[in-house]
């Protein structure tokens, strides 16, 4: 499989503007390429998953502050145990 590797240069002004250039990629470095798109999906899966957790967390806590100020100490023990 041909796999190329390429950058471009985006900066307006300088010298190289829009200028590319491009290699054809060895065995090792596409397997360094896979390895490190494998590594971005993960941890972009790890922070999403951490993201989520942490709204959760801070929903429950909402939750329970404001049934703490709208019920007495029974109400609440019965909702949460």
């Amino acid at each position: 499989m041909l796999l190329l590797g390429c950058g471009m240069q985006l900066r307006e002004g300088s010298a190289t503007y829009g200028k590319w250039y491009g290699v054809e990629l060895s065995e090792e470095n596409k397997k360094l390429l896979q390895d490190f798109i494998t590594a971005q999906s993960e941890l972009g899966y790890a922070n999403a998953e951490e993201q989520f957790v942490a709204g959760f967390r801070l929903g429950a806590k909402i939750i329970l502050e404001i049934f703490e100020k709208d019920m007495d100490d029974e109400q609440l023990q019965s909702i949460i145990g």
